[in-house]
């Protein structure tokens, strides 16, 4: 279990990523995947961890 701090700040100043349509396909995919083997759990967070992706040689994308 993770203990929250109460005093955190409700927002953050930061710039918006764009991501395009085949990297949203790529995330959700993956996303769906680690959430059915049970390797993530959804949250109702409003913080994020910053991602990337690396074209792999088959043209796919891996997720970093």
């Amino acid at each position: 279990m993770i203990n929250l701090i109460k005093d955190i700040l409700k927002e953050l100043n930061t710039k918006v990523c764009t991501i395009i349509v085949k990297e949203d396909k790529a995330l959700n995919q993956w996303l769906e995947k680690q959430l059915k083997t049970g390797l993530i759990v959804k949250s109702s967070s409003k913080y994020v961890a910053p991602y990337f992706y690396i074209p792999k040689k088959d043209r796919s994308l891996w997720l970093v």
